[in-house]
């Protein structure tokens, strides 16, 4: 009986993956992929984000004000990655925005080199919640994490996300 279970647990996982590995692919784009050396603030970093994506089309003037109102409530920043994200959702279209910056940046007195900030369409609510928390989950991961520091192109970060 044990063995089932594992098996039935893998395949529930592995689904779980695919679906977010198509998600992902779909929402993330090499022109929204930076990995940096850089010293800048929290500020500096959402602005430059944000600015590319309203640059883009991806976003309205207001996302960075939104983005604002989010980390106001509560931090997004993480140890050593951040994932800032607006609360509701009103974007043009959806993405991931993924900087890697080898030099720290204070993230309410905490340090972060990851930032992925999320952009996502308002119909796009459930692929949301599955990026975001399966993203959290991989990022906790302190060896995972280390081995995305060292991305240099999105496929590269993709590849050692999924594994």
């Amino acid at each position: 009986m044990f063995r089932v279970e594992q098996v039935l647990d893998r395949v529930k996982r592995d689904k779980r993956v695919n679906s977010f590995c198509n998600i992902f692919k779909k929402i993330t784009f090499p022109e929204f992929f930076e990995h940096i050396d850089c010293n800048m603030t929290r500020e500096e970093v959402i602005h430059h984000m944000c600015s590319k994506l309203y640059s883009a089309g991806v976003c309205d003037d207001t996302f960075e004000k939104r983005i604002w109102e989010r980390e106001k409530l509560s931090s997004t920043g993480f140890e050593n990655f951040a994932i800032p994200h607006t609360l509701k959702m009103h974007e043009k279209r959806s993405c991931v925005y993924i900087l890697i910056n080898d030099t720290p940046i204070s993230w309410n007195n905490t340090p972060v080199q990851l930032i992925l900030l999320l952009a996502f369409r308002p119909k796009e609510r459930l692929a949301f919640n599955k990026v975001f928390e399966l993203i959290t989950e991989s990022l906790l991961n302190k060896q995972k994490l280390r081995s995305l520091l060292n991305a240099k192109s999105l496929d590269s970060f993709i590849d050692q996300l999924i594994l």
